[in-house]
């Protein structure tokens, strides 16, 4: 028995997924507590609350298909325990479930015609049976003949192969998520400050990458204009690259430009240094970490296709297909596609995407396996997004919609493979490993960041690039379970292995002249000649942690620590193609993680952490210091948290306070000695929440204050100030209210509010504070007997225009401008 919040293993015409013997002491143990027969301290702790969930309302979406499946969704969604034979239920379908409804209700009407009930037992759990005679009859269902029931399938805590957390009230976010080396865990469980987005939520907001749906936490924000083709990130005050985004725990096997969401089943945020339990990531980033969990097939077959629009003219075709074939549905396929072409918003800015994964997964009693496989591919013409920088003071932002660059293109190609595995060697133990490989290729114009002056003049010279960038990536580990007296412990242990290689050229253009205001014509440089390897690297690492889990799972420690090395070799050549330099790296660095969780009620967890995060070590190029060609070990970013959460059952509240310091390197003017002495401190105060308020209305969002301060800077010239990009205040909130007079339509807003920012470390120039509203509506029914859901919405809905972010120190990136998106889709 567990607590809500799990995704079973559950299949049709099997008893369960489990070894026989475990799953014969859960139907016993349900048994016996439905009789009372076990003492009431034992079930307390797991038990707690489902009085609550079974009168609490919640939406539901469970489509239409077997029984079996609809029942098991319903018990992960509403985090209840469900008891039934699949006797019962083998080949009886289910119309599905769509509204709100209390547990009791949801229940009656997923079953309504099956001739079954469902029977709340005193532990809280409900046992689903036959109707009585009569009663079945009045209900015209077709029973089928009794006959003697095999064991009880129950829906119960998994072991230890990972599974996918159950979604939260409201359907937008999950109840839980991937904690890298750790496994997946509970949002209450976990020593950390987590969300995890549902592809329900992507698909509802008509999000288009990773960052759109990110952009939901207040401590989260993209840093590059719209049409930029990289999507560069901030989480608490610090950078992260998209090329540091990671599938299942495993980095470097995603595009390291935009990544489309289509594939993705969660989109994870975990915020804050994490080198415990996701290694060093590819580029450094030490601000938090995305992880990404990819789609699989359902019990219930899902044939799904839609038409897209987005402003100007751009226009879209997707498919989402999945099966499930084989004894039990132990096999799965889920093909996921995107062709989209047309008129992008700026100005004479064309776009072409593709997308195409495949998603194969086995899934049996103690042997769980998956392949993923995708292509991607981006062509971007007539344009790039907008960044400037400022000779004097910053000016008024330029139309959104301006475009400084035409004729710039871009072109991106992007193949990945990832093959996964996990055995459960025995009840207390297990073995996963994972291989992924990914091949990018990418030419045509690189960032440009012109300096305007008072006027919005300015002559500058575009860049143009030609790279590729071939990634093999690979973990493996033991994960287990035992017991010392009164206390449990949840072990892993792992090791990890990134090895990446590529090129880059880049070609200069003439320089031209050009206004912000009213853009000329532009220079664009034709992509140079295709580069020989000029970097590698490999990154990896040994990993050892344990949860300790003490005074009835209330109270809850997590230790360990990873070593990891850091190894890259950079070259550079002649004008013949002949090699004439190699810089190494080579350092090591030991990283240890305390996390404690403590609940003085099962819905109120209050938790603690140190963590550290981990970015390659700079080399002393300056050759008058006293240390000249020095090498530094990895630098540790040093984060200390404290928080709570609570669920209130429909609605989740957290508040987090942390903070996290990084080292900077600093020459000493007195002995010419440079020293990782320099400091960047972020302090903040997050609050989150998400959930639903009541039927029908759900909110999503949450206030951030960051205070980003500059310390022991060179000379003690910046000491105190605010470091560039990271504004105090962002307020972000969303809703969503479902209309009770017309059935089906759903309107939806949301609010973003982003502090004033400084430009740079001389705190000189300021970014002014923006506010932007998105708006949007979806209606859904049945046309032709077939699910179909129309969306609409807009994005910046007064079409403000506004400087966004602060990419580089001195460098504004302009905000989005007003974009209106369309899109139907019909399950078939």
């Amino acid at each position: 028995m567990s607590q809500s919040g799990h995704q079973h293993r559950l299949h049709p015409g099997a008893a369960s997924a489990r070894p026989r013997h475990a799953l014969l002491a859960r139907a016993v143990a349900f048994a016996l507590l439905g009789m009372g027969a076990l003492p009431g301290g034992a079930i307390a702790h797991s038990m707690a609350g489902t009085q609550q969930q079974a009168e609490a309302t919640r939406s539901y979406s469970i489509p239409a298909g077997s029984l079996t499946a609809a029942l098991q969704r319903l018990g992960r969604e509403a985090g209840i325990i469900l008891a039934f034979s699949t006797e019962l239920t083998a080949g009886v379908q289910s119309q599905g479930l769509n509204g709100s409804y209390a547990v009791e209700g949801a229940l009656h009407a997923l079953l309504a015609g099956t001739g079954l009930q469902a029977l709340r037992q005193e532990n809280g759990g409900y046992l689903i049976q036959r109707l009585p005679a009569s009663a079945a009859a009045s209900a015209s269902a077709a029973a089928a003949p009794e006959a003697v029931l095999p064991a009880v399938t129950v829906t119960a805590e998994g072991g230890l192969l990972e599974e996918l957390a159950g979604t939260y009230a409201g359907g937008q976010v999950a109840r839980g998520g991937r904690l890298g080396v750790l496994g997946n865990a509970s949002v209450l469980d976990a020593p950390f400050s987590q969300i995890s987005y549902t592809a329900q939520l992507a698909e509802d907001q008509q999000a288009r990458t990773i960052g759109d749906v990110v952009s939901n936490d207040p401590s989260v924000r993209v840093i590059v204009p719209p049409g930029f083709p990289y999507e560069n990130m901030m989480i608490r005050g610090f950078a992260i690259d998209s090329a540091d985004v990671s599938l299942n725990g495993l980095y470097g096997v995603l595009p390291p430009q935009q990544i489309p969401v289509e594939m993705y089943e969660r989109i994870e945020v975990l915020k804050g240094p994490n080198a415990l339990v996701n290694g060093m990531s590819p580029t450094g980033s030490v601000g938090g970490g995305i992880n990404v969990v990819p789609k699989r097939a359902a019990d219930a077959p899902l044939t799904r296709l839609g038409l897209s629009y987005e402003s100007d003219a751009q226009f879209g075709l997707r498919a989402d297909i999945g099966r499930r074939f084989g004894a039990s549905n132990a096999w799965g396929v889920r093909v996921n596609g995107l062709h989209s072409k047309g008129d992008a918003s700026l100005d004479g800015r064309s776009q072409r995407e593709q997308m195409a994964s495949v998603a194969l997964d086995y899934r049996g009693e103690k042997l769980s396996l998956s392949l993923d496989a995708f292509h991607t591919g981006q062509d971007l013409r007539g344009g790039s997004g907008l960044f400037a920088r400022f000779a004097g003071e910053v000016l008024k932002a330029p139309d959104a919609k301006t475009n400084l660059l035409p004729g710039a293109y871009s072109r991106f190609r992007d193949h990945g493979l990832v093959l996964r595995g996990e055995y459960e060697i025995s009840d207390s133990a297990a073995a996963y490993a994972s291989l992924g490989r990914r091949q990018n290729r990418r030419s045509g114009h690189l960032g440009f960041g012109p300096v305007a002056d008072a006027d919005g003049n300015f002559s500058d010279a575009a860049r143009s690039v030609n790279g590729y960038e071939n990634t093999v990536s690979a973990d493996a580990g033991l994960r287990g379970k035992f017991a010392t007296g009164a206390v449990k412990h949840q072990w892993t242990f792992g090791v990890a292995r990134l090895y990446s290689e590529g090129g880059t050229a880049v070609g200069f253009g003439e320089e031209f002249s050009s206004n912000l205001y009213a853009p000329g014509p532009a220079l664009i440089p034709d992509a140079p000649a295709k580069p020989p390897r000029d970097t590698s690297s490999t990154l990896s690492s040994v990993v050892l942690a344990d949860t300790l889990s003490m005074l009835d799972e209330r109270l809850r420690l997590t230790i360990g620590a990873r070593s990891q090395r850091v190894q890259t070799d950079n070259y550079s050549y002649d004008d013949a193609g002949q090699r004439l330099t190699q810089d190494s790296y080579d350092e090591r660095a030991v990283t240890p993680m305390a996390g404690l969780v403590f609940k003085p009620l099962p819905q109120l967890a209050l938790y603690a952490n140190y963590i550290e995060g981990l970015s390659k070590g700079d080399t002393v190029t300056d050759e008058t210091a006293a240390n000249y060609r020095a090498v530094f070990a990895p630098y540790k970013t040093r984060q200390y948290e404290l928080g709570g959460k609570w669920d209130m059952g429909q609605i989740t509240q957290t508040l987090s306070f942390y903070q996290i310091t990084q080292p900077t390197l600093l020459r000493n003017p007195a002995t010419s000695i440079y020293k990782d002495d320099g400091r960047q401190r972020n302090r903040g105060v997050e609050w989150n929440t998400f959930g639903q308020v009541r039927p029908g209305l759900r909110l999503l969002g949450g206030l951030a204050y960051t205070q980003a301060k500059l310390l022991k800077t060179e000379d003690g010239l910046y000491d105190g100030h605010t470091a560039f990009g990271v504004p105090r205040w962002r307020f972000v909130l969303g809703g969503e209210w479902d209309s009770p007079w017309l059935p089906g339509l759903t309107l939806n807003a949301r609010m973003e509010r982003t502090g004033r920012l400084f430009l740079s470390e001389e705190n000189r120039l300021t970014l002014p504070a923006w506010q932007r509203w998105d708006i949007g509506a979806r209606y859904e029914s049945r046309v032709g007997g077939k699910r179909t859901v129309v969306r609409a919405s807009v994005q910046n809905v007064f079409n403000k225009n506004y400087w966004g972010s602060a990419y580089f120190s001195g460098m504004a990136a302009l905000g989005a401008p007003r974009t209106v998106n369309l899109s139907v889709t019909t399950d078939f």
